[in-house]
């Protein structure tokens, strides 16, 4: 139970919101007292309660003012929020109460010197513990506000994080592809972003791909056929020789010797040859591209 009350508690230095909460705990105090007028103030059987009222509730709004703006303004190591716990929080309280209820028994004491009401010690110290409630009530409610805002913030944050991983996953589930071997066994899987170019040699299949920013290579026992069969639903996935297929997003340039032409493709360390019934698409390709 101890250990709670060295817990963080926000402590609220901001000018505005302490000029706002103060002005509105002595307005409360005021109209609180001189409604339901307690501890035998009846401004039937005398007038001056009323003034009194007014004046306790100035003076609570000068001590509010001297703990709540300019203390902490003075000795700001001391009040910094961040090191301010539930158990200064309580002392703190509990000492400006302690003041509020020996200024109101200053003041109970003189009007009745002067020959004015008062009310009894007693009395007057309990009326003192007003404004500190609803300071407290003030304060606890607007952090209780934030607290809300902050965590409906998170919420819609953590909402928003995860509507977007779920978009990510989704397309990247959409650009996977997985190409089974004859046998059904072996494979060849990854995104087909990362996938350059698929060169046949003979009953196998070469995959030149990219692992970050490496260039590597896969071998599979699979027809070209097949594996043109499998990724020809990816528009990017194109065959330019009977023994290539290419990925557009990773064409870079076409290149001409003598009557032959062949493609750039990414980071592969060799050039990949057009048959000569695919170079007029490609042709028609680079020149919408430079558009």
């Amino acid at each position: 139970m101890f250990e709670n009350l060295n817990q963080h508690y926000p402590f609220n230095n901001n000018f505005k919101h302490n000029v706002k909460t103060i002005g509105l705990v002595t307005v409360g105090f005021i109209l609180i007292v001189l409604y339901f007028q307690p501890f035998g103030i009846n401004f039937l059987k005398a007038s001056f309660y009323g003034y009194f009222v007014l004046i306790l509730g100035l003076l609570s709004a000068l001590i509010l003012s001297f703990h709540s703006i300019i203390l902490p303004e003075l000795f700001s190591t001391f009040f910094k929020e961040k090191q301010w716990t539930i158990k200064k929080e309580i002392a703190y309280n509990l000492w400006i109460a302690v003041e509020l209820a020996g200024i109101f028994i200053a003041a109970s004491a003189i009007s009745n010197v002067i020959g004015f009401p008062h009310l009894s010690l007693g009395r007057t110290g309990a009326l003192a513990l007003l404004p500190i409630i609803l300071l407290n009530f003030i304060n606890y409610n607007i952090f209780l506000r934030n607290k809300v805002s902050r965590a409906l913030g998170d919420g819609l944050t953590w909402f928003q994080e995860e509507k977007e991983k779920k978009s990510k996953e989704k397309e990247e589930k959409r650009f996977f592809f997985r190409v089974l071997a004859e046998n059904q066994k072996d494979f060849f899987e990854g995104n087909i972003q990362s996938l350059l170019a698929v060169k046949s040699a003979s009953n196998y299949v070469e995959f030149y791909y990219l692992d970050g920013f490496e260039l590597k290579k896969k071998l599979l026992r699979i027809t070209l056929t097949s594996v043109a069969r499998a990724l020809g639903k990816y528009n990017q996935i194109k065959k330019c020789h009977r023994s290539w297929l290419v990925n557009l997003d990773h064409v870079e340039h076409l290149h001409k010797q003598g009557q032959a032409f062949s493609l750039m493709v990414g980071k592969m360390d060799s050039f990949v040859p057009i048959a000569r019934n695919h170079v007029p698409w490609f042709k028609k390709f680079f020149e919408n591209r430079k558009f």
